[in-house]
């Protein structure tokens, strides 16, 4: 029996009434099984209230969980020289290793793959220097450690998949075997969908049209500002726009920002969803906007776009591979989403049709055998 030791910063939750997550779930652990009889998760665990059902329940078969307490605090720095000794011993019990990237516990994985002589494989998700130089303080002085270690990491990496076709290869290249497949999939894409979509533009009402974000509401790089600040420029012009942000986190620093455009009677927070009820949600807005200053391959832009949503979106990451010239903004740049946003029926239908063509190449079925491939040469092939 071979087993797959995956390394990730993420956070689950293991207790006697099974194992959660709000980052993973079954569909993500099952493609594993692709390498390896076994799956192993090298995580970061906490404690979470799933009263609200919004959480994960992880069931996949032959699938356990190796937790770390987080390491990102002050109690877990001193615990740091006991992480590195479980992640030593569980790379070395390991068959195969994957380590997502960026992330403190798949550049450790990488680094005792190496010295163990495991095979390995690394996933570019994102990019830390983007994330952290528009994180915080702290977070600018972080980002060239982090962005030359992903560099180095990637760039001896035997195998790598991306979840971009583009940026990350660019910023990241990879001296060994590659691929780019996003890890957004989209399941039965119906044609009637892009009918109803066409037909709600039709009978809109283009002063009022109800623009939507999704995303961790306290992330400042998410860009939701640039939107309030536009919003609130063209209202004062005659519209009567409307923009809704969906999504948990503290309210408080976008709370702010909503006081500071007086922006209350055109701004709600919608209250964090089951994803089952996200693509229900999405068919309830007229255009979809990603702001955002820093982006790998965005899944709620690509669910928007499944649904045959028109989208707009700021020239960061993954984005421009996804959207028409004419729908990226420069992120930041209000007078440019300003200009993009005095927008009529006909652009919007065209943005519907592009769009929902562009999302059935993130079918699932395509994707996954497109992903499964590659996991077959990594798993199969010797030496590396």
């Amino acid at each position: 029996m071979t087993t797959v030791l995956f390394a990730h910063d993420g956070y689950v939750s293991s207790n006697s009434d099974g194992i959660y997550s709000d980052t993973y779930n079954n569909k993500i652990v099952e493609r594993y099984l692709n390498i390896a009889d076994n799956v192993i998760f090298l995580v970061r665990t906490r404690r979470f209230n799933n009263e609200d059902k919004k959480l994960n329940r992880i069931t996949v078969k032959n699938f356990n969980v190796s937790g770390i307490e987080n390491f990102k605090s002050l109690r877990g720095i001193l615990k740091y020289r006991k992480i590195i000794d479980k992640v030593k011993l569980e790379v070395q019990k390991a068959d195969f290793i994957v380590a997502r990237l960026p992330s403190d516990l798949g550049f450790l994985a990488v680094k005792y793959a190496k010295k163990y002589n495991k095979r390995y494989m690394v996933e570019v998700v994102g990019c830390p220097w983007d994330s952290l130089r528009n994180h915080s303080f702290l977070g600018k002085l972080m980002a060239p450690y982090y962005y030359l270690t992903q560099k180095e990491t990637v760039k001896n990496a035997p195998y790598a998949i991306y979840v971009t076709n583009e940026f990350l290869q660019k910023r990241y290249p990879c001296r060994g075997q590659f691929i780019g497949c996003s890890d957004v999939e989209i399941e039965n894409m119906d044609a009637a969908v892009l009918v109803r979509r066409i037909k709600k533009i039709k009978e809109t009402n283009m002063k009022k049209l109800v623009f939507g974000t999704i995303g961790a509401i306290n992330m400042k790089y998410k860009g939701y500002d640039i939107v309030i600040k536009t919003l609130s420029k063209l209202n004062k012009e005659g519209y009567s726009y409307k923009y809704l942000i969906a999504g948990s986190g503290d309210t408080s620093w976008i709370n702010s920002v909503i006081q500071k455009y007086d922006a209350k009677n055109f701004v709600t927070i919608v209250p964090s969803m089951p994803h089952s009820d996200v693509f229900i949600w999405l068919d309830t807005i007229d255009v979809y906007i990603q702001p955002s200053k820093t982006e790998g391959m965005p899944r709620a832009l690509i669910e928007a776009m499944s649904r045959a949503c028109p989208c707009i979106g700021s020239d960061v990451g993954g984005i421009p591979e996804l959207l028409s010239d004419s729908a990226i903004f420069k992120k930041q740049n209000h007078k440019e989403l300003q200009n993009i946003l005095r927008v009529s029926k006909e652009q919007l239908i065209k943005s519907s049709e592009i769009n929902f063509i562009k999302a059935k190449s993130y079918d699932k079925e395509l994707l996954n055998e497109r992903r499964t491939a590659f996991y077959n040469l990594f798993s199969k092939r010797i030496g590396g």
